[in-house]
């Protein structure tokens, strides 16, 4: 038989190897022809060799394999974004950390850390009669997770975005809602942060069988595989002057204020690896391990704005919000060296000669991502703000990139159907 040239068209190769009996009953209906043809003029050892590999992999000589995911990937750490205070609290105490009445709102934790669905889809094909030299090719998905949380006060509470003063070196506060117990004057509104992260991947495999018996086979992998993770954290405030105002801005002045970090990482390399599948009757278990030397693209924008609508009057657009200044908004792009490595293991059964399915475990580790939480500078200097006196020295914020590993595990339960 020609050797087959396949179409990788999705994307999925599953980790399943095959499992059937070496019953010989158990093969497809094409093998012992394949075997017979495999054994005419071979000689003994070829002969076995051939033999062996047909009957611990039956499914077929071209298989499709679509998987269900339920994964998780590891957390990042954020700073302390939003903190609260009871009315009352003096200005200069009122959010900051370190007061005893100040309460964490959202911040200070590690995020984005649940499990969540995914898929992966594959399509194979053995290049020759013996099923032992053959093409994978696979694409996985894991869903987007995020975590919301949105604060809204009169005043009372009050809400603050806390950072440090990189002029005195002391915590500070940026109001959000607010009452003066001395002016009584009154700020009112509310703060959101929506932080996302997803991840996804395809491969293209060589396999290559190094030793075959009856009952199992090992297979050598070779091959290029991609992966992405995508990261964003954005942080939103609509804010009202009320009352006799805040400061400057006469009642009814509005502040809507933006800062938004986004980090994305993408890994080319190439990947070895072996695979191991033992077979018992219909059962077959399988273990397979690989790892992938490259280079992560990693790339962090960040963006600020602030709009100020006085009342009845017309919005003025500023660049920057309170954390993204215009010291560290941009495009930030580096190239690194990174490593992934994944290991499967699977449990799976053949429902006829050419359906299987399975479940198992996989665990998949990424060496030197970005995450958009991690690329917060809390160090500001005030007169950066927008609509501030300064600028002055020291420049604060600025971008310096920070690096981190990251792992992704869970459960699998799929089918691979053979032809």
């Amino acid at each position: 038989m020609t050797p087959r040239l396949w179409w990788a068209l999705a994307l999925v190769v599953a980790v399943s190897g095959p499992a059937a009996a070496a019953d010989p009953a158990y093969l497809m209906p094409d093998a012992p022809a394949a075997q017979e043809r495999a054994s005419d003029g071979a000689d003994c050892d070829e002969c076995t060799f051939v033999k062996s590999c047909l009957a611990s992999r039956p499914l077929g000589d071209l298989y499709g394999i679509a998987e269900f995911l339920v994964w998780r990937t590891s957390g990042v750490r954020i700073p302390l974004l939003v903190t609260s205070s009871p009315i009352g609290t003096p200005r200069t105490a009122a959010g900051v950390i370190g007061n005893p009445a100040t309460r964490v709102a959202f911040g200070d934790e590690s995020i984005l850390d649940s499990y969540r669905p995914g898929f992966r889809l594959g399509l194979g094909v053995w290049l020759n009669d013996a099923r032992s030299c053959g093409i994978e090719g696979s694409f996985f998905y894991i869903c987007e997770t995020n975590r919301r949380a949105n604060f809204s006060s009169a005043g009372d509470p009050g809400l603050f975005r806390p950072f440090t003063s990189a002029v005195t070196g002391a915590p500070a506060t940026e109001l959000v809602a607010f009452i003066d117990p001395g002016t009584g004057a009154v700020l009112s509104g509310g703060v959101g942060v929506n932080a996302k992260t997803e991840l996804y991947g395809f491969d293209l495999t060589g396999v290559i069988t190094c030793c075959c018996t009856p009952g199992g086979r090992l297979d050598f992998l070779f091959g290029y595989r991609q992966l992405n993770l995508r990261d964003a954290l954005v942080i939103d405030e609509a804010l009202t002057a009320t009352a006799i105002g805040v400061g400057a801005a006469p009642a009814g002045t509005t502040f809507k204020i933006t800062d938004q970090f986004r980090a994305k990482s993408t890994f080319f390399g190439l990947n070895a690896g072996v695979r191991g599948e033992m077979t018992d009757g219909r059962w077959s278990a399988a273990v397979a391990t690989t790892l992938a030397l490259g280079a992560n693209h990693n790339v962090v924008d960040i963006g600020g704005l602030t709009t100020i609508t006085p009342p009845g009057g017309t919005p003025t657009t500023l660049r920057g919000g309170l954390l993204a200044l215009s010291t560290n908004i941009g495009h930030h792009d580096d190239v690194t060296f990174a490593v992934v490595s994944e290991t499967k293991l699977t449990i799976g059964y053949d429902v006829t000669p050419h359906v299987r399915v399975f479940t198992g475990y996989s665990f998949l580790y990424w060496s030197n991502v970005v995450r958009a939480g991690q690329q917060i500078d809390t160090v500001v200097n005030p007169t950066y703000l927008p609509n501030s006196f300064g600028p002055l020295d020291p420049v604060r914020p600025v971008f310096t990139r920070h690096e981190t590993d990251i792992w992704a595990h869970g459960w699998n339960l799929g089918v691979q159907v053979g032809w």
